[in-house]
């Protein structure tokens, strides 16, 4: 199977890789060094200081905007294995399919196996620290009131409930969940649940206090809806696979 490209050369990118080209070999890894220390997966106002830049734009003979433009093509390389949590020998891979010449792409890849695993660390306990993940999931095959199953019945829903760690302390005010592509996300607060067919798996109904101390997630989804979230499930493990 042939693996997803990461590093999509747009102009902008294409013309950071460009002058990237032109920079000395021996000096890249200094500055490559320096932007991926200064990352942690939220925006800043920099990379360098004012007076760093300048010394920067010397060093490489570059102009102001010139020096923006690679440090920006660096950031994105970096943000964007990042993202992924590229192994070492998976980033080789991607960043070597670009048009950056041998030195560059072999720099970049001494660097990303040197800082990836303490970027990555940086980036899992920034603000919120480790995301939530789940505990336990049980189901519920839903029939509408007044309905009788059939065995090419569509109409049947689904009803997912996910039981996860503790979420990070949100505001008072939290907003009203918004529908999702594959079916409508059910607050805490939600209405009785629907007669359940036999042999399926009971979900256990909480008060609403109760659900988010219990911190569930709950779902529901048609036969089309399902069909289609196991779908881009499978998109993702082949991504994943690709990228192992």
């Amino acid at each position: 199977m042939q693996r997803p490209e990461l590093f999509k050369e747009t102009r902008s990118f294409k013309a950071a890789i460009d002058l990237m080209n032109t920079l000395e070999d021996a000096k890249f890894p200094l500055l490559l060094d320096r932007i991926i220390k200064q990352i942690d997966g939220k925006k800043t106002e920099g990379f360098f200081s004012a007076a760093e830049e300048e010394q920067l734009q010397s060093l490489f003979s570059l102009n102001q905007q010139q020096l923006e433009h690679v440090v920006q093509g660096c950031a994105y390389v970096f943000e964007q294995a990042s993202y992924f949590a590229l192994k070492p020998q998976a980033f080789a891979t991607q960043i070597q399919a670009t048009s950056l010449s041998e030195g560059k792409a072999a720099a970049f890849g001494e660097v990303w196996a040197a800082q990836s695993e303490a970027l990555l660390t940086r980036i899992r306990e920034r603000s919120f620290g480790s995301p939530p993940a789940v505990t336990g999931i049980s189901w519920d095959l839903l029939l509408p009131m007044g309905s009788t199953y059939t065995r090419n019945d569509r109409s049947l829903m689904v009803r997912f409930d996910l039981t996860h760690t503790p979420l990070p302390a949100a505001p008072s005010s939290a907003p009203t969940p918004a529908p999702s592509a594959l079916g409508t996300v059910v607050p805490a607060a939600a209405p009785a649940p629907r007669p359940v067919a036999t042999g399926c798996p009971s979900l256990i109904e909480a008060s609403p206090e109760q659900a988010q101390a219990d911190n569930h997630v709950r779902f529901e989804l048609s036969h089309e809806e399902l069909k289609t979230m196991f779908q881009q499930i499978e998109k993702i493990q082949e991504q994943l696979d690709t990228l192992a």
